[in-house]
């Protein structure tokens, strides 16, 4: 089973539950920005405890999902996962800690079609802020990448307004900033490009049309380690960070 194959799988079990949920993490940066190699699937989820069996249910057979597991997850870190048994890939549910930009989030997400499948998706505005936020705890490369691929691509629709006046709540007012100008680095390719300012962001656009004219997630093959919502590699940096769970 591919990774395009596996988001489908569960777009169909989610929505067969009518729990709410958004695609989040590197999906959700990959559809709205700069494409990146990641296997990351990653799910915020409500979940009310009376759901708990039915959520088990729909992915019960092809994955392997502990019920009691689950019901932790009402608590720090507030994460549950379920592994694809077809695959061994893993795929991570996160349930809100009741943070007013989660709630602001989830009220926010919008409907589109992924690989032919209806699925609700967090809004280029709240990836860039997630993405910001993470990096913010834990600085990273690939999350301010991230946050500047989607800017680079959706510059033209954003509401900057919104986006600044949650940077201010979330303490990465100073990050947006530089993003707005262009100048936020991030890895690989995209440091070069977005040194150059405006003149950066356009070639980035360019190159993402060019990427998602090839495939519409540009899911590629898994050469990084899975790490949940996009967070930092390193085991004791997810630690402090799995608290934060959707921002």
């Amino acid at each position: 089973m591919t990774e395009q194959e596996l988001l489908q799988d569960c777009l169909r079990r989610l929505n067969s539950t009518g729990i709410a949920y958004m695609v989040t993490g590197s999906m959700a940066s990959n559809y709205w920005g700069i494409p990146r190699t990641t296997h990351d699937l990653d799910f915020a989820i409500q979940l009310p405890p009376r759901s708990v069996s039915q959520m088990v249910a729909a992915f019960a057979g092809d994955f392997f999902i502990d019920e009691q597991a689950v019901r932790e997850a009402y608590h720090p870190p507030f994460q549950f996962n379920a592994i694809d048994q077809r695959s061994s890939l893993k795929v991570d549910f996160w349930l809100p800690a009741g943070r007013p930009f989660e709630r602001e989030m989830f009220a926010r997400r919008i409907e589109r079609t992924l690989f032919g499948i209806p699925a609700w998706i967090a809004t280029p505005e709240d990836i860039i802020l997630h993405k910001l936020y993470w990096d913010k705890l834990t600085p990273s490369e690939r999350q301010r990448a991230d946050a500047a691929g989607v800017f680079a691509v959706q510059a033209e629709s954003l509401d900057r307004d919104y986006l600044r006046r949650w940077a201010d709540e979330l303490g990465v007012g100073g990050s947006l900033s530089i993003l707005f100008e262009g100048k936020l680095k991030g890895f690989s390719g995209h440091t070069r490009l977005l040194g150059r300012g405006i003149a950066g962001i356009q070639a980035l656009r360019r190159k993402a049309v060019r990427g998602r004219t090839q495939a519409e997630f540009h899911l590629f093959r898994r050469r990084h380690t899975f790490v949940p919502f996009g967070g930092p590699t390193q085991a004791s940096d997810r630690r402090d960070e799995r608290t934060a769970a959707l921002g």
